[in-house]
């Protein structure tokens, strides 16, 4: 037996290092910064450094790469976490007939039905166009009758 323990660090005890950075960290970073504490890590792990954070992380080496492209670019961070565009898009832009149809299910028709949007009514006392027994006849099973 050698009276000396080898000091070199192995590749599965710097995973292990990084993992445990990873886990402690990673609640409170948003997408961009974990992509720079990736390539920060990445580029000290030196060859093999992509590999070993993206294993570690449990993240595609994309976006390990990603993160030390972004870090060695030297940008400006931006304002926000994602480029502009990113997301989904608002449903009125994809579904032009969307808004003429919402409309169309809350405005008043001919007969004189009150608009439920600025009656200030509750809705069980706004008739439906559906459920409407006419003009000028109440029934006594519509609940709306004595609003």
């Amino acid at each position: 037996m050698s009276a000396y323990a080898c000091a070199m660090v192995t590749a599965a005890d710097r995973e292990a290092e990084v993992a445990r950075r990873w886990e402690l960290l990673s609640p409170f970073l948003d997408e961009r910064q974990r992509r720079l504490w990736m390539g920060a890590e990445a580029r000290e792990g030196g060859h093999g450094g992509v590999s070993l954070v993206a294993r570690a992380a449990g993240v595609a080496r994309s976006t390990v790469t990603r993160g030390l492209f972004e870090l060695e670019s030297g940008q400006e961070p931006p304002g926000r976490a994602r480029r502009p565009g990113g997301g989904r898009k608002r449903a009125d832009v994809t579904d032009a007939e969307l808004a003429g149809a919402l409309r169309a299910l809350v405005e008043p028709d001919a007969r004189g039905i009150r608009n439920p949007r600025c009656s200030g009514l509750p809705s069980r006392c706004v008739p439906s166009p559906m459920s409407s027994p006419g003009p000028g006849t109440r029934s006594p099973r519509r609940p709306w009758a004595g609003c």
